[in-house]
């Protein structure tokens, strides 16, 4: 016959085990701890897809989508290296929230980086820039947004400052919409 485990005893476990299971959560974590401004991601697609390889770079494999943002302003310099391992097309958004289903209305900005070209759609826009993006190397993707104001730079393209009525802060995603891979390094906020 089995030992009744006191009910006392049984709670601690369950509380115990619940409180293990919890912290393991995987689908998010922060790179620079220590900063000024550390920086949250969140995988938000197809998370198996997406590793982290060291303490400041996360891998995506396509499809997948990452969601960055710097947890206590919103109003910033968002900067990164990417590495890209085909000319697949990389898409980067920023958004007040990385949900699609809570602003159906507002899609905010988008980036569609392919192999030579920078198609930005803002709004009812959309401007197709030459930005011709190595593969296999590193190139610089930067965003500086000031209230309705941002700017960009990729590469050594500087799209210039652009307007732009939707919201825009806060949220940074990256992602691989087919296949391919690339590495997105070193992912900062800054003022």
């Amino acid at each position: 016959m089995a030992k009744a485990i006191p009910m006392n005893r049984a709670i601690c476990v369950a509380v115990i085990l619940s409180l293990v299971l919890a912290s393991c959560n995987t689908t998010k974590f922060t790179m620079h701890d220590f900063s000024l401004l550390p920086t949250q991601v969140v995988k938000l697609v197809n998370a198996d897809s997406i590793q982290r390889t060291a303490a400041n770079a996360v891998r995506l494999s396509g499809p997948s989508m990452v969601g960055l943002r710097g947890q206590r302003y919103t109003e910033l310099l968002f900067s990164t290296e990417i590495i890209r391992s085909t000319a697949e097309p990389i898409v980067v958004q920023f958004r007040t929230t990385p949900f699609d289903d809570s602003v159906h209305k507002y899609r905010g900005v988008m980036l569609v980086l392919s192999a030579d070209s920078t198609t930005l759609f803002n709004g009812p826009d959309t401007t197709t820039y030459y930005t011709p993006l190595p593969i296999g190397k590193p190139f610089l993707f930067e965003v500086r947004q000031d209230a309705s104001w941002f700017d960009l730079v990729i590469h050594h393209t500087r799209l210039g400052h652009q307007r732009t009525a939707l919201p825009l802060t806060e949220w940074v995603l990256i992602g691989l919409p087919r296949r391919g891979s690339i590495l997105v390094g070193d992912p900062e906020f800054n003022f």
